[in-house]
């Protein structure tokens, strides 16, 4: 039965050209998918699918961070899972980072949980804090 209906599509005149337009707009959405969206990333050493580079922190993960802050430089990204997080390496660098972004680091984590405490422990910063 497969054979009757790949044959009767072979015989037909649109097969051929809509096989080839199909596999174009394949070939078009992967390379479109697969441009990165930041335009400068932060430097990066090659990470697994699912484990990100958890792989890379040995016994010693301080230790590990230097190694890879080696080739890498002071700023880089890696992935715990599928959490991206920025490694600052040196003092000046993170110096420059909390002393330009202060307001953005100054606030905790949103989190469902504690979105509905009004205790003041667990208040974003702001007026009331």
């Amino acid at each position: 039965m497969l054979d009757e209906i790949f044959s009767l599509l072979q015989s037909s005149s649109i097969f051929k050209p809509t096989l080839v337009f199909i596999i174009f707009f394949i070939f078009l959405f992967k390379w479109f998918s697969s441009t990165p969206v930041s335009t400068n990333p932060s430097p990066s050493p090659p990470n697994l699918p699912i484990i990100g580079n958890l792989h890379q922190l040995g016994l010693y993960p301080h230790r590990s961070l230097q190694a890879l802050s080696q080739p890498h430089g002071p700023l880089m990204l890696l992935h715990f899972g599928s959490v991206p997080a920025l490694v600052v390496s040196s003092a000046e660098a993170a110096r420059e980072i909390l002393k330009t972004h202060d307001l953005t680091f100054s606030d905790r984590p949103k989190s469902t949980i504690f979105e509905a405490s009004l205790q003041l422990q667990r208040r974003l910063h702001g007026a009331v804090w």
